[in-house]
């Protein structure tokens, strides 16, 4: 997902740069950016709680089971 979240900001910046003053594409272009930054913030905030709530409830990892 991560990958994939890169991919679409790669895209979103080159939009945006080769608009060449087209007002659709540089806005287009943007708008892409920001999702795609959004998306990365959200995998990353995702990853982190279930890495402390690993953490809390002791399981050590995803998929494992009480110690």
């Amino acid at each position: 997902a991560f990958g994939i979240a890169v991919l679409f900001l790669i895209i979103g910046g080159f939009w945006y740069i080769t608009s060449a003053g087209n007002e659709e594409t540089a806005e287009k272009g943007k708008n892409t950016a920001i999702n795609a930054i959004i998306g990365i913030v959200i995998i990353v905030l995702s990853f982190v709680i279930v890495q402390v709530v690993s953490k809390l409830v002791g399981t050590g990892g995803a998929g494992g089971g009480t110690p």
